[in-house]
């Protein structure tokens, strides 16, 4: 003893030392085993929640490059499938969109086809001396004509054009 402060000792016995170190062995050994075993069934489990984000995922990438035939959806009831409908639902809208845009611009170019190749028909006709219309005036109203044709199908597809910006 020294003043207030005690100062205790034991000793254990050899075989209790052995027991103590027995123990504490095996208590390292299951902990090592079944920090070991926590942490592959954790990665099993990041894996199997992850994989349905990882093929939203591959799906989108194919959407940003144009495929827009493959479907999206997941058959999930939880927040990834609803997500995977969201998804599925704008590839159909962006599908649809395509095909508007593929129609207009097959029709636009129809159109504006017609005119180009009546002036320029016309335009070679004048130059080879030939006279479609009958004479030199009647074949220039008739590029004329077409001009304004032209001229009127320019002026809608810039209005079709502002519009679509002021909507968007």
């Amino acid at each position: 003893k020294n003043g207030n402060d005690s100062t205790n000792s034991f000793m254990l016995s050899s075989s209790d030392q052995q027991v103590y170190e027995s123990a504490f062995t095996v208590v390292s050994i299951f902990t090592a085993i079944a920090l070991a075993l926590s942490l592959a069934l954790a990665l099993l489990y990041s894996r199997s929640a992850t994989k349905p984000l990882r093929k939203l995922e591959q799906a989108v990438d194919r959407l940003s490059d144009g495929y827009l035939l493959t479907s999206v959806s997941l058959d999930r009831k939880d927040e990834i499938g609803r997500l995977s409908q969201a998804v599925d639902k704008m590839r159909t809208m962006l599908l649809d969109k395509d095909f508007i845009r593929q129609s207009a611009i097959q029709y636009i170019s129809h159109e504006l086809k017609t005119p180009i190749m009546t002036i320029r028909s016309y335009a070679n006709s004048i130059n080879d001396g030939i006279f479609p219309k009958g004479d030199l005036n009647g074949s220039i109203e008739v590029i004329n004509a077409q001009a304004i044709r032209l001229e009127r199908i320019v002026k809608k597809l810039i209005s079709l054009a502002k519009l679509d910006y002021l909507q968007s």
